[in-house]
């Protein structure tokens, strides 16, 4: 595991230095004039929610001073009424805030088997999908449930009611274990509950499966779950409860790109990587499932008219049943000089040959300014790219650090959390830096700069999904950069860049 002794996050560290195949953070920020001014650049955090009371991002949360919080009124005039700090487009039909959402892959499934059928007419974003590969997918997911199932059964076991035994319900299995006589546990249900134990499974891991059961059949695999309102406003509609109670995984994404350093009870916590450089636009659109295109189609359009110069996207998914308004939405960040950073997904899978959305589409101009993000790890070896990255020669730009990743949570205190959700805000904090202090520097240059300024290992590497190493890949082959994001080379580079911009 990574040393927490070390004072650096290992993703700052510099694999020149100490062999640690991170950003080299410091080294970036040495090269930089502290004496030149720089202004605050927005980065629009499209996730889940962002609790900016967390005391290491109050310091670097947007506030929209043309907006009086909480008068009801629109001040602005931009749509969104007392959006004082982001906005939140997942509302149902009484205004509360949703929190679950259909997985869109099996619902694509379902009305698919009912049209056909039936033999009626697909619609059009149902006649391009591959439903077979759909097909497996789902067929992945509801082993996914069985399995949970299994554990969910084994929970019913041995969920004990409250009795004199116990100060409370049992929490570790050890505890029935010493009452098992008293509770006439015997038999094979002894041996169970002794394997249970032998295995380190806890009461714990036993309710997270329950809830992984009842969550899918609620919301992610039930086709008729929809609690939006069916007169639902095309696009301004919502709350400004952007720092929701579900919020933790946006809040660890926006501590990666701008949390500042606080004093904890035992240790000083780490900056954000553009500390000093970034503003968070919380934009409340992705619900535990899959996020609409939609919302994530307005989200964008709501950054890009609140002034973001990057929008995180730590999302994704395989099936998109508007994937041309979400491409219009990105367009228009084009046109307003955005650089767009993604999240290239967690199933190991080559998405040269799965589509994973939301992408550029084939546009040109969405392209230069839209990053596609895969994860390594701190291992400096043939195990450098993280096991569940998804991958592509065409369709991933380049790597960044995205396994035991520190930052903030939404509880007010950190967390290490594992995800290409946590390499694209790497990147985002990154490019904030450059963006910060080189204005003059457009999103596609910004783009061609980090690609340019890669650390490009010289050994294959493990392809992810793999069983066996054999003679594996090199990273060339597994991204269009063939490298990791790098932020001192890529600060030199924009110095560069600069100077030759500036010659008559």
């Amino acid at each position: 595991m990574v040393d927490r002794s070390n004072p650096l996050p290992w993703h700052y560290e510099a694999v020149e230095n100490d062999g640690i195949p991170g950003i080299a953070l410091p080294q970036a920020l040495a090269l930089l004039d502290s004496d030149q001014p720089v202004q605050k650049v927005k980065v629009a955090v499209l996730d889940t929610g962002v609790n900016f009371g967390h005391a290491a991002l109050q310091s670097s949360v947007y506030t929209n001073e043309g907006e009086i919080q909480g008068n009801g009124i629109d001040d602005d005039g931009n749509g969104y009424i007392d959006d004082r700090h982001g906005w939140n487009f997942l509302v149902d039909s009484l205004g509360n805030n949703i929190h679950y959402a259909q997985y869109e892959s099996n619902y694509a499934l379902h009305l698919y088997d009912s049209l056909t059928s039936n033999n009626l007419p697909l619609p059009e974003w149902l006649e391009e999908i591959d439903i077979e590969t759909i097909r497996t997918m789902s067929e992945d997911t509801y082993e996914w449930v069985d399995e949970c199932w299994f554990w969910t059964d084994i929970y019913i076991e041995f969920n004990f009611p409250y009795t004199e035994l116990f100060d409370a319900e049992p929490i570790a299995l050890e505890q029935i274990w010493y009452h098992r006589k008293a509770l006439g546990i015997k038999g094979k249900q002894k041996k169970l509950l002794e394997a249970l134990i032998e295995e380190q499974v806890t009461f714990e891991d036993l309710e997270y499966y329950v809830g992984e059961v009842q969550k899918s059949y609620r919301f992610w695999l039930n086709p008729n779950y929809n609690p939006r309102a069916t007169d639902e406003d095309d696009r301004f509609y919502g709350n400004p409860r952007s720092a929701d109670d579900s919020g933790e995984h946006g809040t660890h994404v926006a501590g990666i790109i701008g949390a500042g350093s606080i004093w904890t009870e035992t240790n000083i916590e780490a900056p954000g990587i553009a500390d000093g450089f970034a503003e968070i636009i919380p934009v409340r659109v992705v619900p535990d499932g899959d996020e609409t295109d939609k919302d994530v189609a307005n989200g964008i359009r709501y950054a890009v008219d609140a002034g973001a110069k990057i929008i995180n996207m730590s999302f994704g998914k395989y099936v998109s049943m508007d994937p041309d308004r979400v491409a219009a939405a990105l367009q228009y960040a084009a046109e307003n000089d955005v650089l767009v950073v993604h999240a290239a997904g967690n199933e190991a899978n080559n998405i040269d040959h799965y589509a994973f959305y939301p992408n550029a589409g084939g546009s040109d101009e969405i392209e230069a300014s839209f990053i596609n993000v895969g994860a390594t790890g701190w291992q400096y070896d043939e195990y450098l790219i993280a096991s569940f990255s998804n991958y592509g020669e065409r369709e991933v730009d380049l790597f960044a650090p995205g396994v035991s990743i520190h930052s903030t949570s939404s509880d007010g205190l950190y967390i290490d959390l594992d995800g290409t959700s946590m390499a694209a805000p790497v990147v985002a904090g990154v490019a904030a830096i450059l963006r910060a202090n080189f204005p003059e520097l457009t999103a596609p240059e910004i783009k061609e700069v980090l690609m340019q300024s890669v650390h490009k290992p010289d050994f294959n590497v493990v392809v992810p999904g793999e069983q066996s190493f054999g003679p594996g890949s090199p990273m060339s082959k597994l991204c269009k950069s063939g490298g990791i994001v790098n932020a001192r080379q890529a600060v030199l580079r924009a110095q560069a860049l600069v100077a030759k911009k500036s010659q008559p």
